[in-house]
């Protein structure tokens, strides 16, 4: 709610200049670019406060930005001629990445060890289990003659218990 005290401020026309027409009756403007556009009170009423000051924090945030980039540039050569750099600095990131490269490669010889290692590992693993399974198929085959064998006599067998009365 708006107080009695809370109206929108009216701008007043200035002597000479003639309030802009309304958007709907607004012919192409015809004032240069440079100068400013003059709102009447109908155009100021239509107007939503809360964006013209979200507008206006914007505006202020980029004037803020461009004044310190303005100065970052116009600063930088200034301090980038008076510093010197540090070659003790440099000298230590090389021998740092000297020393990574190095191990980088110590750690891909010892990688390359471990999976030719874990491949004979692998492939006596696969032996062992063929192995295995040729034994285990043998042994299956020879207990499946021994009991067909077994079978047969046992029905041989049969007819002459039977007879013998067993």
């Amino acid at each position: 709610m708006k107080g009695e005290n809370d109206t929108d401020p009216v701008v007043k026309t200035e002597e000479g200049h003639e309030p802009a027409p309304s958007k709907k009756s607004r012919q192409p403007h015809k004032t240069p670019s440079n100068e400013l556009h003059i709102y009447s009170a109908a155009e100021l009423s239509r107007l939503n406060q809360r964006e013209l000051l979200g507008d206006v924090q914007l505006l202020d945030g980029l004037f803020i930005l461009v004044v310190y980039w303005h100065r970052l540039i116009l600063l930088f050569p200034e301090q980038l001629k008076r510093r010197r750099p540090n070659m003790a600095v440099l000298k230590e990131y090389q021998r740092r990445e000297e020393e990574f490269l190095r191990r980088a490669k110590d750690l891909d010889e010892t990688t390359a060890l471990r999976d030719a290692e874990k491949q004979k590992y692998d492939s006596l693993r696969k032996q062992r289990l063929d192995e295995f399974m040729a034994g285990f198929s043998t042994i299956s085959l020879k207990l499946k003659e021994m009991y067909q064998v077994s079978a047969v006599i046992s029905r041989l067998w049969q007819p002459l218990n039977t007879v013998l009365g067993r």
